[in-house]
């Protein structure tokens, strides 16, 4: 019984990773079209990386080989080369992907046992360490190299960015080079939730807060569906709901917790916008919700129980005040 279950569930994280990996490959193609060849240079060299940096920790760690059907390291260089600039130098990808693989991932027991996102680790950590680079993106569909201005950074000294919403949609906008395309970022994303391979208890609430700040406390004056169009194309926040918010390995357990979970995720994106200083903010927000994953499922279970006892002493005090009612009427007859 154990076993097929185990087997059922090795199935499903299986399948759930050829989704994600089939749509991360169908992605790289929008990068190639917007910045040029050079980014099949950026995904080839995160893919190989990854795939180098498992084989070796898979080797320390006492095993013979890669386990079968595994794709995940896979899955966390695409996501890690499409996080970067299009014009990042090789070494940073690489510097980026093996630091999310041997230092994120295997040390904490591997594929499973981790619980920090490692392609978020990585892009962070190369942020930290050279922000000058990966806060330069190049702008799309141009001859030369020309930096551009973000939507997230022109929003952070109070600006208003100058696109218009058809650039907004096809991604013709600076910003890291797979996080731009709002158009195929939504069709990955309906088609991840159709699969049932995301999370809608963690998506929701996400898109749910960051909405409502967007439109009540917007950081712009041009009006609200300006706020929530500019807000949700920038720092990468629908790539990171797509691909990484519903990473199954560091998310809760319990249904309830995955909502405490997403609750908190689109309160700390909102905290990041307000007083980071990083484009990609997204990662930032990610890695302290997943710190926060195991309580999750510890307030669920508390806001459970305290939910029962009031349910409780509410069914309680109801019997008393209907057998107080019935007394009250035995007394006048």
């Amino acid at each position: 019984m154990s076993q097929t279950i185990k087997t059922n569930t090795q199935a499903v994280i299986r399948r759930r990773e050829i989704n994600m990996l089939l749509v991360l490959c169908a992605l790289c193609v929008m990068p190639i079209y917007l910045y040029g060849i050079q980014v099949l240079w950026i995904i080839a060299s995160a893919v190989v990386t990854a795939f180098a940096a498992e084989y070796v920790c898979t080797l320390l760690r006492g095993q013979r080989r890669i386990q079968k059907g595994d794709f995940s390291h896979l899955i966390t260089a695409l996501i890690t080369a499409l996080l970067m600039p299009a014009s990042a130098p090789v070494w940073m990808v690489v510097a980026a992907v093996l630091f999310g693989i041997c230092i994120a991932k295997h040390p904490f027991g591997g594929k499973g046992m981790n619980i920090f996102n490692p392609a978020a680790a990585g892009i962070a950590f190369v942020t930290i360490c050279w922000p000058q680079v990966m806060n330069e993106y190049p702008q799309p569909l141009s001859q030369t190299l020309i930096f551009s201005t973000t939507p997230a950074s022109t929003l952070r000294v109070g600006g208003t960015p100058n696109i218009g919403v058809f650039d907004l949609l096809l991604g013709n906008f600076a910003g890291p080079m797979g996080a731009t395309v709002m158009i195929v970022l939504a069709a990955c994303l309906l088609f991840l939730i159709f699969r049932r391979t995301v999370s809608l208890r963690v998506i929701v609430p996400v898109i749910a807060i960051v909405g409502f700040c967007a439109v009540f406390f917007p950081r712009l004056m041009t009006g609200r569906m300006h706020s929530l169009e500019f807000e949700f194309a920038s720092g990468a926040l629908v790539f990171g709901l797509t691909f990484m918010a519903s990473d199954p390995c560091t998310l809760p357990k319990t249904g309830s917790g995955k909502i405490i979970y997403g609750v908190l995720l689109g309160i700390f994106v909102v905290l990041m916008r307000r007083f980071g200083s990083f484009d990609v903010e997204f990662v930032f927000a990610l890695l302290l919700a997943n710190a926060f994953s195991p309580s999750c499922d510890r307030y669920a279970r508390k806001l459970r129980f305290a939910w029962s006892r009031m349910k409780r002493r509410l069914r309680k005090s109801h019997h008393h005040a209907e057998a107080s009612a019935e007394k009250a009427g035995d007394a006048v007859e």
